[in-house]
């Protein structure tokens, strides 16, 4: 269930070790937002100025948001269709860390993402490597684009 996802994704965020050096605070941004979701961000330390739950958005503002991210976290924990989400992430440069499960795993590849089984352990060890590893992050990011434009153009949407 969704908010069983997000209460994971909340502890993952809060354990992982950002860098000191960081100049922009780290952020976990989501558009699920329920009374018990936000009294278990509130209990985690430092995720009150760290977790914002924007409620729903339009599409046509969604590349704002994505273009703040420096990745974008899918940890489904079951096999779903074709993911339209981490395509869109992708398009705007963002690299995926998610779920190795149904159509993620069918959209994407470790060009453009890090795909793990969906633990909160794995999902957090896949952040931290980003985090830690720069020139991978970079990589991932420079290869999102090309890779959006090959598998996802108008060219291609008779197989998608």
């Amino acid at each position: 269930n969704k908010e069983q996802i997000l209460r994971e994704l909340i502890f993952v965020f809060s354990s992982v070790a950002f860098p000191p050096t960081q100049v922009i605070p780290n952020k976990l941004i989501s558009s699920l937002a329920t009374a018990s979701i936000m009294a278990t961000a509130s209990s985690w330390p430092g995720s009150q100025s760290n977790i914002i739950f924007l409620g729903k958005k339009a599409n046509k503002d969604l590349v704002e948001f994505y273009n703040l991210a420096d990745l974008f976290c899918i940890p489904s924990q079951y096999e779903e269709g074709f993911g339209r989400v981490v395509i869109e992430a992708v398009a705007c440069g963002i690299p995926v860390v998610g779920s190795n499960k149904g159509g993620i795993k069918e959209a994407l590849n470790q060009d453009t993402s890090i795909l793990v089984n969906p633990t909160a352990n794995n999902i957090k060890e896949s952040i931290q490597t980003l985090y830690n590893d720069k020139s991978k992050l970079l990589k991932l990011k420079k290869n999102c684009i090309e890779y959006s434009r090959k598998s996802f153009s108008p060219d291609n949407l008779c197989f998608i």
